[in-house]
């Protein structure tokens, strides 16, 4: 438990973090071993302790809970005029606009997602995240987006520290 509390505090300024992340940071710092069942012997642990209250809610993200539906809609006129005032508010150009090569940031775990997208989006570079394994439908739809484009493009890929690598190091530079 002050294991867990530590990764947390640790990273407090990322939250919510999800399951997957506190795990990989145990086995990295605290040795914890590294077998599925160990997995899913300190997820139950975390889910107890936030249903006590010893760790909040809101500091751990579930990926796995998804939802597909029309959206909420406006409250009204007035609601609309708001929300468009606040997207006219956020509008800005591309920082990667003219800029002589695209970068592009690939990672393995969606679970890291806001933390990386928080530090690459200050640069103007978009992070794609495939869950697990990058998919063929993935590595096919980046293959048509950097076709696409009139400038090189790079692409950094993350990698877990832990994850597997297959022996193998990704360097795509288009």
């Amino acid at each position: 438990m002050e294991q867990m509390r530590a990764i947390l505090d640790e990273y407090r300024e990322h939250l919510p973090m999800s399951g997957r992340q506190i795990f990989y940071r145990m086995v990295g710092v605290y040795s914890y071993p590294k077998r599925e069942r160990d997995y899913d012997r300190l997820m139950e642990h975390l889910n107890r302790a936030r249903r006590a209250g010893l760790i909040p809610m809101e500091d751990i993200r579930d990926d796995r809970a998804v939802s597909i539906g029309p959206g909420a809609g406006f409250e009204g006129p007035a609601h609309f005029w708001r929300s468009v005032r606040a997207a006219a508010d956020g509008y800005h150009r591309p920082l990667t606009e003219g800029q002589p090569r695209a970068v592009e940031c690939w990672i393995e775990s969606v679970g890291m997602l806001d933390m990386v997208a928080k530090v690459a989006g200050n640069f103007g570079v978009i992070v794609y995240a495939s869950g697990g394994f990058e998919s063929v439908g993935a590595k096919y739809a980046a293959a048509r987006r950097i076709a696409a484009r009139t400038v090189p493009t790079t692409v950094l890929s993350i990698v877990l520290p832990g994850a597997p690598t297959c022996g193998r190091t990704l360097r795509l530079i288009v």
